[in-house]
């Protein structure tokens, strides 16, 4: 019988299966299998011409092998259990005997909580000492930091000022009040003089008009005997002007900003040189970062280039608006010094501020402006001496307080 797979022959196994020795598989035919006769198979011998044509195999299925079940789980005999241990004590009676039962054991008591602790009792009050004053010990001199009022000179006579104002008039459009309003000032040279006010009263508006950057409506003001209107070129070679917004030429250097107003003031290189080196030196000491550009600057340093730029002319007038804002302490503090040292050569210094105590120690005299007016404008030696025991800040808020400007003054900017 040959395989239905690979036709070769296949051996008869017990009963109906063959098995294919070249599958190595065993196939089952639903007929019986010949007999085997004892006889020579003579079709198989016999020439390949007469051998009758061959009979369709039977077909044969195959063979699946049985599914094994599973072997039934044999239940495991539980272990026997341990002979109970009988306690020592015990002892079976014999017969007859009576065995006394074992003593019941007391449980354990439980433990006492621990008692409070006792506190002792607070000691006596005992008296405070009797206050002794502190020491009062001398202020330290430091000559970077006025501690006492500068001794000014006294102004001459025949004295120019260096800035004159009178009757200056300036009103924003939509403005309902005036921002400037008939505002009259001199200041001479070696003098520093402060504008003190609240926010809008016309500070910034009365200095931008001062260096010509805003119109006026009318009243005359001379720089150093110059018109800021008939004659602003001349009159703006003699001043100079820090801002409070510090806008400079950020894509510049500091040592190019600084050229370029030494060029708009027509400084020459030797002395621009000498000036920038001595300020950088003794005031500013921004070192390399002069080389650095001014958009990596810090406000505080903006500040520092823009006062160095103002200055590298040395002007007869220089005019700040809020200067000390920014600044760090040691900064405030030589600049403060220098600006004592400037006027004292012979130049004056206005500037704006709302540090009313560093007013007092850096300025001869104070302009106190209110809705755009002038309400004071006294020395500090004679306002001292006028009012002995008032407060500078305590003053000025009697001349302000309460009266704020909402829709005028430097709120129009």
């Amino acid at each position: 019988m040959k395989c239905p797979k690979c036709h070769n022959e296949m051996d008869l196994c017990d009963g109906a299966y063959y098995y294919c020795p070249n599958c190595d598989k065993k196939f089952r035919y639903k007929t019986a299998p010949p007999a085997q006769s004892s006889q020579p198979n003579r079709t198989q011998s016999a020439p390949q011409s007469q051998q009758p044509q061959a009979q369709p195999a039977p077909q044969a299925q195959q063979y699946q092998a049985p599914q094994h079940q599973p072997a039934p789980q044999v239940a495991q005999q539980a272990p026997a259990q341990p002979p109970v241990q009988q306690p020592a004590a015990y002892a079976p009676a014999q017969q007859g005997q009576y065995i006394q039962p074992a003593q019941y054991a007391q449980p354990a008591q439980p433990v006492q909580p621990a008692q409070q602790t006792q506190y002792a009792q607070p000691a006596q009050y005992i008296q405070p000492a009797q206050y002794t004053p502190p020491v009062q010990h001398a202020p330290v001199a430091n000559p970077s930091v006025p501690i006492q009022l500068h001794e000014w000179p006294a102004i001459p006579a025949d004295a120019k000022p260096a800035l004159q104002i009178d009757g200056l008039t300036k009103q924003y459009p939509q403005a309902a009040r005036r921002a400037v309003d008939e505002l009259s000032l001199i200041c001479y040279p070696g003098e520093i003089v402060g504008l003190l006010g609240h926010n809008g009263a016309g500070k910034s508006t009365t200095l931008k008009c001062l260096t010509g950057m805003l119109p006026f409506e009318s009243g005359t003001i001379r720089i150093n005997g110059f018109d800021i209107k008939q004659n602003p070129v001349k009159a703006k070679y003699t001043f100079g002007f820090v801002s409070d917004k510090h806008d400079v030429f950020v894509k510049m250097t500091g040592v190019q900003y600084v050229n370029f107003m030494a060029d708009a003031y027509g400084v020459g290189k030797s002395d621009r040189q000498e000036r920038l080196k001595r300020l950088d030196d003794e005031v500013f000491q921004l070192g390399d970062r002069l080389h650095d550009p001014i958009n990596s600057y810090s406000h505080g340093m903006r500040q520092k280039v823009c006062m160095l730029g103002s200055l590298i002319h040395e002007p007869k007038l220089w005019i700040m608006d809020e200067p000390m804002i920014g600044l760090d302490p040691v900064t405030n503090a030589r600049v403060s010094a220098y600006m004592l040292k400037y006027a004292a050569e012979g130049h004056c210094i206005l500037f704006s501020s709302h540090n009313i105590s560093s007013v007092q120690k850096l300025c001869k005299r104070a302009v106190i402006i209110n809705h755009g007016k002038k309400t004071d404008d006294f020395e500090f030696a004679d306002f001292l001496r006028a009012n002995p025991g008032v407060n500078l800040e305590d003053y000025f808020l009697s001349r302000t307080e309460g009266l704020q400007n909402t829709d005028g003054g430097d709120a129009q900017q």
